[in-house]
């Protein structure tokens, strides 16, 4: 029954299904895992504190979202009872390669669904008789038919790509393979959908993925090599992405994307970094929220500002000393890292979270995706604390 609940759950929120926020059908399952699981504790922690005063006073501050009283309620349990989920998640009683193996399963169900859904998306899409281009780049959602939001794809993609890519250098050749299907799927799914910023992440995950695998041990020359290529990759998309050194007039020249310069004749540039520069700019305009940013400019695209701009200085505040608390502990991690291979892939998932955070207010557009960020803050806490009180019991994978 506890197996059963934990995947349901997992998969409801990674896949997107409707109602599991707003109607609390994902949180009524988390409350049945709490209740099932053998090691139920509430941890009265720093962390745990900045969790619950964050998503209290967002939900109760923010004046800009049109969220009725029971959906924002709903919607700050579920972020308190995700974390508790995750906090939770590892039976104690188990052996160290069990709670290794379990979370391992946990963050594959949860990268796998998002692949899933971005997928099912995409091919609904075709299958309904559109087609996705640089003119037409947002997807039908399958579960209603509605349109969905392009950049969101490439936010919630993130965590695949980063997850898949890390799985990709498996000694499994099974596992090899599939991993390297996800990530290449799910980049061209966003491909399709002209998510440049598809391409960085990707770039930077892969990155990531080889110093985290081979950071611990001699690097043989062809992984060198390879790190090469990609950094040498991920600096050109960066280079395309922000027109350094006008780099895109002169690629639009060349005829294979000849395609494309009608969107440069419009003059159009992405808003999003100087949006996020006025806001830091005039900071202290509007720090009771109320979304006057949001008047002023349009969306800022960055989850900490966007919750400054929503519900003002009081959950920023606690919300950003959430993030450092989360990147000091993942610092911490590190060191330790290279003698469980577990802790390499939550570092990986939660430095995709962060990420993907800095592009998108996913807090308001990705609400599945948002709650299992604090899912995996959860879990990424209590194993590293097991890890800790255990140093003799580390897995040996």
């Amino acid at each position: 029954m506890y197996k059963v609940l934990e995947t349901i759950m997992i998969l409801y929120y990674s896949m997107w299904i409707p109602f599991g926020v707003e109607y609390m059908i994902g949180t009524g399952i988390g409350i049945l895992i709490l209740l099932f699981s053998h090691n139920f504790k509430i941890s009265i922690n720093r962390t745990f504190i900045l969790v619950i005063i964050f998503s209290i006073s967002f939900f109760s501050l923010q004046s800009f979202l049109e969220y009725s009283f029971l959906r924002s309620f709903a919607y700050s349990l579920t972020i308190i009872i995700m974390y508790l989920c995750g906090y939770n998640w590892i039976d104690i009683y188990q052996s160290s390669n069990e709670k290794s193996q379990s979370v391992q399963y946990t963050i594959k169900i949860i990268y796998i669904g998002i692949a899933l859904y971005v997928l099912m998306c995409v091919v609904y899409t075709y299958l309904t008789g559109n087609v996705l281009n640089v003119f037409n780049r947002d997807p039908k959602i399958f579960w209603d038919g509605s349109e969905g939001n392009s950049t969101h794809f490439s936010s919630i993609s993130a965590v695949p790509l980063a997850a898949s890519a890390y799985f990709s250098m498996s000694e499994n050749k099974k596992e090899r393979f599939f991993n390297i299907s996800i990530f290449l799927c799910t980049l061209l799914c966003n491909l399709l959908m002209s998510n440049r910023i598809s391409v960085i992440f990707a770039g930077i995950f892969i990155l990531l993925a080889l110093y985290l695998k081979y950071k611990d041990s001699l690097l043989k020359k062809k992984t060198k090599i390879i790190m090469l290529i990609v950094a040498l990759l991920t600096l050109c998309a960066i280079t395309y992405s922000f027109n350094l050194f006008n780099i895109q007039s002169k690629i639009m020249s060349l005829p294979m994307i000849k395609r494309t310069v009608v969107l440069n004749q419009q003059g159009y540039k992405d808003p999003r970094l100087e949006r996020q520069l006025y806001v830091l700019k005039n900071f202290t305009k509007h720090m009771c929220g109320g979304g006057h940013f949001n008047y002023e400019i349009g969306e800022v695209h960055n989850v900490w500002l966007d919750v400054y701009d929503y519900a003002g200085i009081i959950p920023f505040i606690f919300f950003v000393a959430l993030t450092i608390s989360i990147i000091v502990k993942m610092f911490k991690a590190l060191n330790i890292s290279k003698y469980d291979e577990t802790i390499k892939i939550l570092l990986i998932v939660l430095f995709a979270y962060l990420l993907s955070f800095v592009e998108e207010p996913v807090i308001r557009s990705c609400e599945s995706y948002m709650v299992l960020f604090f899912f995996c803050c959860g879990l990424f806490y209590r194993y590293i604390k097991i890890i800790c009180e255990y140093p003799h019991d580390v897995p040996n994978l």
